[in-house]
């Protein structure tokens, strides 16, 4: 295997005292030869193999050509690869600002948010773009059938493992026919035969009546059939009131809504919902719910749904006490979860008293509980740690954003940077999908 100085450390899971961890491998992602990135890197994601991470940053030592824009590069955890994805036909980096991508397997195509105007499709304002990793050419998500740019902003892209298709929020009204409700709707693109699809609607095809809220960066399956959105609207599922923010599941091919914030007995969430994510299967959805009617004594305000099993439960507070060392407070509160085909979730959760909110993941069918964000020597994140985070459908790559500077030796570039971690159970799926 080719390797690189990337700054690998081994570290062990904080984990709750009663669950034996392994010794998994920790790491921040870096320049080449070690170099660290001279600004922020944000926006975090990982491949649904584990083998590649991409993320945005405006460092200009990571070897593209420096200009004030964010843009997206991909990794890879052996440290064999770090490339400009968001780069014109000449090679040149985005002229505008690029967020939140989201890759397919291998990192093959990668979809994110752009304002750049010379990677290929002509400029019109916030739009989401698809790129081929290999070859770099770059088209556009949210347009038409016939190639007409969205005539509003698109944000928040998911994407399904083979690349093909491209979920969306957008407040444009052409990307559809007949889109006249004048909100912010989920759309999926199929890059196969450049449909454009109205997601955010109920089972008589109806379009919600009210906002369709920002996607997560998992809101789609693998295969592409289900995605998970939220909305206030009144007119998702029969006895709806609207008012209330739901996280509902599309079933492209039976062409369904259901909703997913609901007790075991069906009542609607009492308070907003939304985060909603989903396994690469489609077997979890997980979301961040205010409601107090969905699980008794529910805290962390995280929720997962196996739909397989038909059950919901929430996720455990972190306990300050019921880690070694001990967390500098408990936490208050969870949000930004995502899931993976393991019932394994990620999350950040905020701590009492002001203390850093840190990235944590759970598995729910063991109840396992780890602290993703600390060092090898066993020192918590000095700093806010989990604003982006994501994982890998085996759960074995972990990757989350930290401003902490104590989470690796030598880390003093002052600024956000981003870290991934390769869980013990896991590592040897990882070089069995591309990395060997």
């Amino acid at each position: 295997m080719r390797r690189r100085t990337v700054g690998i450390l081994l570290a062990a899971v904080l984990a709750v005292p009663g669950h034996v961890q392994a010794q998994a491998v920790f790491g921040r992602v870096v320049g080449r030869s070690g170099l660290q990135p001279n600004a922020l890197l944000r926006d975090p994601a990982v491949s649904p193999d584990g083998a590649r991470l991409v993320f945005t940053s405006t460092a200009s030592n990571l070897g593209a050509a420096a200009n004030i824009s964010l843009n997206v590069y991909e990794f890879r955890p052996d440290g064999a690869a770090l490339r400009l994805l968001s780069r014109a036909a000449n090679g040149a980096p985005a002229n505008g600002n690029c967020y939140l991508p989201v890759a397919s397997l291998l990192a093959r195509y990668v979809a994110y948010e752009s304002l750049a105007d010379n990677l290929g499709p002509s400029a019109a304002g916030l739009q989401v773009l698809r790129t081929e990793s290999g070859s770099g050419v770059t088209r556009r998500a949210s347009e038409t059938a016939g190639g007409v740019a969205g005539n509003d902003q698109s944000r928040y892209p998911s994407i399904s493992a083979d690349g093909r298709f491209v979920a969306f929020q957008s407040f444009a009204s052409n990307l559809v026919a007949a889109d006249a409700n004048n909100r912010a709707d989920i759309f999926v693109k199929d890059f196969a035969d450049g449909t454009v699809e109205l997601i955010s609607r109920n089972a008589a095809g109806n379009a919600a009546d009210d906002n369709a809220a920002a996607l997560s960066n998992a809101a789609l399956t693998g295969d592409g059939r289900y995605v998970v959105f939220a909305s206030p609207a009144s007119n998702m599922v029969s006895g709806n009131t609207g008012g209330v923010q739901q996280v509902y599941l599309r079933d492209r091919a039976a062409a369904t809504t259901s909703r997913i914030s609901e007790s075991p007995a069906g009542a609607a969430g009492n308070s907003q919902s939304d985060q909603a994510a989903i396994s690469p299967s489609g077997r979890y959805v997980v979301f961040r719910s205010f409601a107090s009617n969905l699980v008794t004594g529910a805290t962390s305000r995280v929720f997962l749904r196996d739909r397989q099993a038909g059950t919901l439960v929430a996720a455990p507070l972190p306990q300050a006490a019921a880690f070694s060392p001990p967390l500098a407070q408990s936490a208050s509160a969870c949000r930004n979860p995502k899931v993976a085909d393991s019932g394994h979730v990620v999350m950040l959760c905020d701590l009492q008293a002001g203390a850093a909110a840190q990235a944590f993941r759970w598995h729910a069918p063991t109840g396992d509980l780890a602290l993703l964000s600390r060092a090898p020597d066993g020192a918590i994140g000095n700093a806010l740690s989990g604003t982006g985070i994501g994982l890998s459908a085996d759960a074995a790559t972990s990757v989350f954003e930290s401003q902490a500077g104590n989470l690796v030796a030598g880390d003093n570039n002052g600024t956000a940077d981003v870290f991934w971690h390769l869980a013990a159970a896991g590592t040897d799926a990882i070089f069995y999908n591309g990395l060997e």
